[in-house]
């Protein structure tokens, strides 16, 4: 955690917040705060900067926050994200974040497990969780959108031509597809990736229909947990 992410509710004034759970034990036993220590804090869809340690109790912090300075800017790319093992999805979402991703799209492919979608990552938007500490990880205070689409040929038909529309579209295949040129890319950009088994041939071809260019990294095979932190780091 390099920075402290509060929300309005942990809010007390404009400028004093109080913190209770997992990030006032962050600061009291992993950062052993003191008063007048001062900590990175940012404001969750707000600005960063500096708080200053009030007190320090065994159940509760108290910061006065001076929050002057803007989030870092975001990747101008918009995943869109076959539903994969919900392991997988967490650390994704997580990863994903740190990097600057702001939407994502998850969506239902042959080779996606039904089961999947009832997984509590998706319940009550517990997936925000995992952005937020994505968040905390990368000293960014925008939190990303997750939309999800259970059926692929209404999204692929009737959805993906409005995400795409004035942006570089790309989908991730391993097989006969060309190897991927960072330099040759212009943002804003969508890139779909697969589940763990890929899509499959016939999804392929509704994303090429659709004006998706086909591309890879290479002739390894790549986990999707691997394949998308390697794609987006070359434009960090």
């Amino acid at each position: 955690m390099n920075m402290i992410l509060l929300t309005p509710e942990d809010f007390t004034s404009p400028n004093a917040a109080t913190l209770t759970g997992p990030r006032h034990e962050h600061i009291k036993n992993i950062l052993k705060a003191k008063p007048h220590d001062r900590l990175t804090v940012g404001l969750l869809n707000g600005k960063l900067g500096a708080g200053t340690v009030v007190n320090c109790s065994e159940s509760s912090s108290s910061i006065f926050t001076e929050l002057t300075l803007d989030p870092p800017p975001a990747m101008d790319i918009t995943l869109i994200l076959a539903m994969n093992r919900p392991k997988m999805i967490k650390r994704i979402l997580t990863s994903t974040s740190m990097l600057g991703v702001k939407n994502i799209h998850l969506i239902h492919s042959f080779y996606v497990e039904k089961s999947y979608w009832s997984s509590p990552v998706l319940n009550n938007k517990s997936y925000e969780n995992y952005f937020f500490k994505g968040l905390e990880q990368s000293k960014d205070t925008v939190m990303p959108t997750l939309k999800t689409h259970k059926l692929f040929k209404p999204f692929i038909e009737d959805k993906a031509p409005h995400i795409i529309k004035n942006k570089s579209a790309l989908v991730a295949h391993p097989y006969k597809a060309e190897k991927f040129n960072s330099a040759k890319l212009t943002t804003p950009a969508v890139l779909a990736v697969g589940p763990e088994r890929g899509f499959t041939d016939f999804e392929i071809d509704k994303f090429n229909q659709c004006g998706f260019k086909t591309i890879s990294l290479g002739h390894r095979p790549l986990r999707t947990e691997v394949f998308i932190p390697s794609f987006l780091g070359q434009f960090l």
